[in-house]
């Protein structure tokens, strides 16, 4: 997330100015094993008790994510680079201010009832996620509705009250288009590759096919259905797939991956750096005693990065320097890394009035890496003079609690988006999820800039800025990145993990 004159910009142009169409088309699929038609196929996935069947909260749970990215349709999704790979959408384009925003949809697209997707449904579609507040409304905050409008069934001109050069990205972010004056989002029709054939929340839910999907000619679905269980023990899922109850099991503690490495009967399944969780802790710079930076910085210094890899990730992740985005565009190289230093730390809580600190932690193992990173985290804080009390909360919980929000130190496992919207979901008044509570003058300007950054020198210079200033005042601690991991029966293709549990979508998957 930081900022200056030094940023490596990886794949320079992969994110291009507004005025363009950002446009990449999807990788081509695997050729060693020839798509196969038929079959159930059995995944387990994260659940919890904020599974619903409403599909404006699907993010809210691993397993209903899945689900919805099954039944619906997205204007657009990202691939393993962070660039757009258009769904819905044939193009995307904004002009020169980043205020006008032009979507050309595709022809081809259409509900269960044969009536094509059109570009009331998708306006209809992201009202409908402001109006009822769901979690990615703050995205879209920023859309003037009433100026907004279908030019016609295929075109949508969208237009925003202030400038957002990153616009299209925005639309990338699991905004489900359902048919206008849907009124039951609980059983909104969806144009997607599979439909609801019996669900409950909570429950496993199984879908079939859907034959008549728009994208059949360039892929799938080539499985005849699809059963999604929701698992909430990550040990419980492993233990699922090795006794055959599922074929696939996400987000599998690295240990278990380590330890199936060698199963002839399985295959390990790990995605690209650049999806990896970044793992860490969010201070929130506005509870004591975080509003002190050098406090921060402090636990910065009382961090060992190299052993946090050795141990937490069993060395097959890789250290971290405090910001996300790393291997995407704009990620800044520029930075002076942070050492195990403890003695720097006690000078640091020293200088702040706060030698002895001692803070409670908030910790769960939603997902592997964050409560064995937070006990590794206790352990080497004692060099430095620091107690960390961890408090443990039901992963069904953990991110459910609106308190979490404004807890003052929690365990953070970011999965990764492209920086401009790292930014946008963290940082600054109205952030999605302002876990590190940074907002106002100091930094609402940064976030701004890169809000209307509309040409690539203008993006350099904001995203190098903004992360500069969270480099010395932010309240992320990122010490270490490593991949999650899924398991899967060799009969299983074309599931690719790509860190978040929830973004393997099934769509082109078959059993051989």
């Amino acid at each position: 997330m930081h900022a200056g004159a030094g940023l490596a910009l990886a794949g320079t142009g992969l994110i291009g100015a507004a005025g363009c169409a950002r446009q990449h088309s999807a990788p081509p699929r695997s050729a060693d094993t020839p798509p196969r038609r038929g079959g159930r196929l059995r995944a387990a996935f994260i659940g919890g008790t904020a599974d619903t069947a409403n599909v404006l909260y699907a993010v809210m749970t691993a397993v209903g994510y899945v689900r919805a990215r099954v039944v619906y349709d997205t204007v657009g999704e990202l691939d393993d680079d962070g660039r757009p790979v258009w769904r819905l959408a044939e193009s995307v384009e904004g002009d020169a201010t980043g205020t006008r925003w032009t979507i050309r949809l595709r022809s081809g697209p259409a509900f269960p009832n044969n009536r094509p997707v059109t570009a009331a449904d998708v306006l209809f579609s992201l009202r409908a996620y402001v109006e009822h507040k769901a979690p990615q409304s703050a995205l879209l905050a920023d859309v003037d509705f009433a100026a907004s409008r279908a030019a016609d069934p295929r075109t949508l001109a969208v237009v925003l009250r202030r400038p957002n050069a990153f616009f299209d990205l925005v639309l990338t972010q699991s905004l489900f288009v359902v048919p206008a004056g849907t009124t039951d989002f609980d059983r909104a029709a969806g144009s997607g590759p599979f439909t609801i054939t019996s669900y409950q929340p909570g429950k496993p839910a199984v879908l079939a096919a859907n034959r008549n999907y728009w994208g059949a000619d360039s892929g799938g679905p080539y499985l005849d259905e699809l059963e999604l269980v929701p698992v909430l023990d990550a040990t419980a899922r492993v233990n699922a797939l090795k006794a055959g109850q599922v074929d696939y099991a996400a987000s599998v503690p690295l240990p278990a991956a380590r330890a199936e490495a060698g199963n002839p009967a399985l295959q390990v399944l790990t995605p690209p750096k650049s999806a990896w969780v970044d793992l860490g802790i969010a201070f929130h710079r506005a509870q004591a005693p975080f509003t002190d930076a050098r406090v921060v910085e402090a636990m910065r210094y009382a961090v060992d990065r190299t052993a946090m890899v050795r141990t937490v990730t069993l060395g097959m992740g890789e250290p971290a320097q405090d910001r996300l985005g790393a291997h995407f565009p704009y990620y800044a190289t520029d930075l002076p890394s942070r050492d195990h230093d403890p003695e720097r730390a006690k000078s640091l809580l020293t200088a702040a009035g706060a030698s002895g600190l001692s803070f409670p932690l908030r910790t769960s193992d939603y997902e592997y890496g964050m409560v064995e990173a937070a006990l590794a985290l206790a352990e080497q804080a004692r060099a430095a003079g620091v107690t960390v009390r961890l408090d443990k909360v039901p992963a069904a919980d953990y991110y459910r609690d609106p308190a979490g929000s404004r807890a003052p130190a929690q365990s953070l496992n970011n999965h990764p988006k492209p920086l401009p919207l790292e930014v946008l979901y963290y940082y600054g008044t109205g952030a999605v999820a302002g876990f590190t509570g940074l907002a106002g003058p100091a930094i609402d300007p940064l976030v701004q800039a890169v809000r209307g950054a509309t040409t690539e020198e203008k993006r350099t210079t904001a995203l190098g800025d903004i992360q500069h200033f969270l480099h010395d005042k932010g309240g992320d601690l990122i010490y270490a990145r490593a991949p999650v991991v899924a398991l899967a029966d060799t009969r299983v293709h074309h599931v690719q993990a790509r860190g978040y549990a929830a973004w393997p979508s099934f769509r082109d998957a078959f059993l051989a």
